[in-house]
């Protein structure tokens, strides 16, 4: 082993491309959108980690967020804590992974503890 075979290449801006290319003309076609937090990950492939936008919305912009991105209404995964509630889903646009988060009020006990299941659910 040299030090050239260990060296790992320090992540750059331009690793990000993707993502922000991918961010722009999301925002370009949608621009109306609820404002959200977001992030851009590089992708790494030594690591098998793909580029990827993590984006955060309030949970009531969170449906709009969906339905633009395109992503399938049944993979929608609510989670739940004591403290904190949020719905997530993972889709891709425009070549790009996205990983869609929206935090809601925390649930009652209530609403915490009863069954769920997907006939309650309106599509």
């Amino acid at each position: 082993m040299t030090t050239e075979t260990t060296a790992i290449s320090p992540p750059t801006i331009g690793g990000q491309l993707p993502t922000i290319q991918a961010l722009a003309a999301f925002a370009e076609q949608h621009p109306t959108l609820p404002a959200a937090y977001i992030t851009t990950h590089e992708p790494i492939p030594e690591h098998y980690v793909a580029a990827r936008l993590d984006v955060q919305v309030d949970g009531p912009a969170f449906e709009a967020w969906r339905i633009a991105l395109g992503a399938d209404p049944a993979a929608v995964v609510l989670h739940t804590t004591a403290s904190n509630t949020w719905l997530a889903v993972d889709t891709t646009y425009d070549g790009v992974r996205v990983h869609l988060a929206g935090f809601q009020t925390p649930l009652t006990a209530d609403q915490l503890n009863a069954p769920r299941d997907t006939t309650a659910v309106s599509a």
